[in-house]
């Protein structure tokens, strides 16, 4: 009686290592690692709308000793680069439609265009090319404040470099991947 007891134990144990084995190497598998042959999206096929003509909009250029980009929105929209630092982020660019700007000091959410440095970014989504640079791209998703939210990120030496757009409505996200459709790296 006693070794079919065991027997038994010594089944449920290795069935439940098993179980849990099969679990992370099926769902846990890290999604960001890239095959070489994969097909990367370029950064051309954005929610952009052909009537939205960007030549009367401002240019925004940043540089600093490792990176460069520069990207084009609309004149009404405040940009800044003030280099804004957490413990985990540097914010390098910040574009913000002023008629949607959230309530300061508060989670009242903004509408805006936003690149940083951001430590502990997961770099999740679907590959995405731009200025030669290999990153993700998550689409856009209903998040915090019921607002539209789409992430981009590219991993280079450091913390990675990542692209955040915050939109109210469908009609936001076609101006927010408008600005994005002009974004490039400038090194």
């Amino acid at each position: 009686m006693k070794y079919k007891f065991l027997t038994l134990l010594l089944i449920v144990i290795l069935t439940f290592i098993s179980l849990m084995l099969g679990y992370f190497l099926f769902f846990k598998q890290p999604k960001n690692n890239l095959p070489l042959n994969q097909n990367i999206k370029q950064n051309t096929n954005f929610n952009t709308n052909e009537n939205y003509i960007t030549t009367d909009w401002k240019i925004f250029s940043y540089s600093n000793s490792r990176l460069g980009f520069e990207f084009k929105y609309p004149k009404e929209w405040r940009a800044t680069s003030n280099n804004a630092t957490g413990t985990d982020y540097i914010v390098m660019a910040r574009v913000i439609n002023p008629d949607r700007a959230g309530i300061p000091e508060t989670d009242a959410p903004i509408e805006n265009f936003l690149i940083r440095n951001l430590r502990d970014a997961s770099c999740e989504g679907q590959p995405i090319k731009i200025s030669d640079k290999i990153g993700t791209d998550s689409g856009w998703n209903l998040g915090f404040g019921q607002i539209y939210y789409r992430g981009l990120c590219f991993k280079e030496s450091g913390w990675p470099i990542t692209i955040t757009l915050s939109a109210y409505d469908e009609s936001s996200q076609v101006i927010l991947d408008t600005i994005l459709s002009t974004f490039q790296f400038t090194y």
